[in-house]
């Protein structure tokens, strides 16, 4: 092996351990010492590949941001019809949230400060939106107010996983469930809020 694949190995197991104990325990409480000795490695050499623990713990949640986003494309794939691959791709979140809490939990607080992980969650939410407009409105686009509402219900189901986490006192099957009929019921409140906001402009103008 070479000394750039032997490198490039310890630099991936170095982030595969980070990942693991960040998703097992808070940030504070996990110590450069602690990764380095779980990771076969010498302290130096994390320091070498990532500077210091926040460098290794951007590297991390990139990857981990990675991962949830494959691990929902391969759910949503496919050629079912777009709500069915809505659901599955939020089946498939949760269940990931449901293997990594703490580490999940540390990608959303983390995505504020940065930028790459950002940017991944962004474009998974974006997908997540546009299967929601095809599925929902598959002939017409929708109006802002209810393209405001599909953006909340996205943030909303964050949130519950938030809470779900925090609480313990939920299952997986309720949460999704929840979600699924929290989703049908907000869009079609704001499609009748247009129509009704519509109903009286007209009024008004006649």
């Amino acid at each position: 092996m070479s000394s750039a694949t032997a490198g490039t190995d310890r630099r991936s197991r170095l982030i595969e351990t980070a990942i693991r104990l960040f998703s097992e325990r808070p940030y504070e409480e996990v110590s450069v010492e602690d990764i380095a000795a779980d990771a076969g490695v010498a302290t130096g050499l994390l320091y070498y590949h990532f500077t210091d623990k926040q460098g290794l713990y951007a590297a991390g949640l990139e990857l981990l941001a990675q991962q949830l986003k494959e691990h929902i494309d391969v759910a949503a794939g496919g050629d079912a019809p777009p709500l069915q691959r809505l659901m599955a791709g939020l089946d498939a979140r949760l269940a990931f949230v449901e293997e990594h809490p703490t580490g999940y939990r540390e990608l959303l607080a983390g995505a504020a400060s940065q930028p790459k992980v950002a940017a991944i969650i962004e474009r998974e939410r974006h997908e997540r939106l546009q299967l929601m407009v095809e599925g929902l409105f598959p002939d017409a686009a929708p109006s802002p107010l209810v393209l405001a509402t599909l953006e909340g219900w996205l943030h909303f189901v964050d949130g519950v996983q938030l809470s779900w986490l925090h609480s313990g006192r939920l299952d997986r099957a309720q949460v999704s469930e929840l979600c699924g009929r929290v989703l049908f019921a907000t869009a079609l409140a704001a499609v009748e809020l247009d129509q009704q906001t519509q109903a009286e402009a007209e009024r008004a103008a006649s």
